[in-house]
């Protein structure tokens, strides 16, 4: 038995983007670990949609992510730090926008949401047309083929975008019965997923285990384009009751997916959560330039309404009204400007971004990012609802505590190491944060604890997890044959 893991929207993400946030990047992760952990026997391998009969092909992962490593590094290298010497201020502009960015930018939320939609589904388009050229070129080049186990997962020398990872192809699959389809990204922009899955499981027996980060555009609508909550909608009630499996990242996750099927209808389903491994990109010397000049507190996450950045601009023109500029640290948002968000920074630039004691540092490369949390006070999490909440474990890796929010899976991440509060009332929030800056005591109290007792889950904890549900499920050892290897030489022993 071998665990098909599919990879293609990290294929279709990393040949727009550079550096994995998100889903993309907790999958990549999971996607190494479990390579790591069993790629040399054969029982995990990676594939990506493609020709054949069954709409697979196989990618050599360490290639395909030598590709992404390689990418990362060139984007990290062009980026020089933020800080430097020669400015006036200590902060050195940032890098102007790429055109994409900017236009982007210039749409409404409304329009823009659905716009990705659609891009995303010509994406998919695209790529099916390209696997039908495939097909035909694997068909009537196959009988003068030498070597073609050697095309497995190789860039194509001939594209003119070889080099990036989105270009790998391979050679078809063909599953034998009982092997697992393991999903773990965002199969959802993916309008033929769900036959794909079907023809696997009809035509070759193969068993599916989808990973399900949140379902947040189906409890809080509000937060997501319409068309995106009707697509996930969609894409939920037809995996769950496919899938032989379901892992979440979260027991919160593993909760509302438990209640969505029972509301709908589905098939009961006892979702298996994974425990979410704690590594941060790339860590800096304590020579690495500051990327800030002053005190400040941190929230890192992708500017949207469901962060609840908001709040935390409330609650900062509440302490400069309310005690000196100087006594109040800097706030800085660090990450991507979302959707829905034209209210808030239409105030921010307004207000002159709170007189300069708001900063917003556009996508910071992975070396500022670890040079921000190395330098803060604290981070801030006020996020109204998360499938688990990376920024808050990011923070306890680097040593630094968090004023979060009290809701949904983040004092799963949190634990005892994070202060918590309502993030729809302002006045619980401003009495922990104004406590946690006028009482440095405390600050120090949880960091002592972080760096006692802090010991976070590894990548390699999250893969072993998966492969113990399948190896310790019966239902995927149904058949004397259909054991993993990994299992066999435990067996042994």
């Amino acid at each position: 038995m071998t665990i098909w893991v599919d990879i293609e929207d990290l294929c279709l993400y990393f040949y727009e983007s550079q550096r994995p946030t998100g889903i993309q990047r907790l999958s990549m992760e999971l996607c190494q670990a479990l390579w790591a952990a069993h790629g040399s026997t054969g029982a995990v391998k990676f594939c990506r949609h493609g020709p054949g009969a069954s709409g697979l092909e196989e990618i050599d992962w360490p290639a395909f992510r030598g590709a992404i490593d390689r990418a990362i590094g060139r984007e990290n290298e062009a980026t020089a730090p933020l800080l430097t010497s020669n400015d006036s201020d200590g902060i050195r502009a940032q890098p102007p926008l790429k055109w994409k960015q900017r236009f982007a930018r210039r749409l409404p939320g409304d329009v823009r949401a659905p716009l990705g939609v659609a891009v995303r589904h010509q994406m998919a388009s695209l790529h099916a047309a390209l696997d039908v050229l495939r097909a035909l070129q694997h068909r009537f080049s196959a009988p003068f083929a030498t070597n073609q186990s050697a095309a497995i997962g190789t860039e194509q020398a001939t594209d003119p975008h070889a080099g990036k990872p989105g270009r790998f192809s391979g050679v078809p699959v063909e599953p034998a019965a009982g092997d697992i389809f393991l999903s773990p990204g965002a199969t959802w922009q993916f309008p033929r997923y769900g036959n794909l899955v079907k023809s696997l499981r009809s035509d070759y027996g193969m068993k599916f285990a989808p990973l399900i980060y949140d379902i947040i555009p189906v409890l809080w609508p509000e937060w997501a384009d319409r068309q995106v909550s009707s697509v996930f909608q969609t894409w939920l009630e037809t995996m769950l009751p496919l899938a032989d499996i379901v892992f979440t990242i979260s027991e919160s996750t593993a909760d509302d997916v438990r209640r969505f099927a029972k509301r709908h209808g589905l098939p009961k389903v006892q979702p298996v959560a994974i425990p979410i491994g704690a590594s941060f990109g790339e860590a800096v010397s304590d020579d690495y330039p500051r990327v800030h000049p002053r005190p400040y507190v941190l929230f890192v996450s992708t500017v949207e309404i469901r962060k609840n950045h908001a709040l935390m601009f409330r609650l900062w023109r509440r302490l400069l009204n309310d005690f000196p500029a100087e006594q109040i640290p800097d706030l800085i948002f660090a990450g991507r400007v979302g959707w829905q968000t034209a209210d808030l920074m239409t105030q921010a630039a307004n207000s002159d971004y709170l007189s300069g004691k708001l900063r917003l540092i556009d996508a910071p490369s992975d070396r500022d990012l670890a040079a921000l949390y190395r330098d803060c006070l604290f981070t801030v999490y006020p996020s109204f609802y998360e499938g688990w909440g990376l920024p808050v474990t990011e923070s306890l890796c680097s040593g630094r505590t968090v004023v979060a929010s009290n809701r949904a899976s983040i004092p799963e991440a949190g634990g005892e190491f994070c202060v918590y509060f309502d993030p729809d009332d302002l006045n619980d929030a401003y009495r922990m944060v104004s406590e946690m800056i006028f009482k440095p005591g405390k600050v120090a109290d949880l960091e002592a604890r972080i760096r006692t007792r802090f010991q976070p889950p590894s990548w390699g904890d999250s893969a072993a997890t998966v492969i113990a549900t399948f190896t310790e499920n019966a239902l995927f050892n149904a058949q004397p044959d259909q054991v993993l290897p990994m299992q066999k030489a435990s067996q042994a022993a």
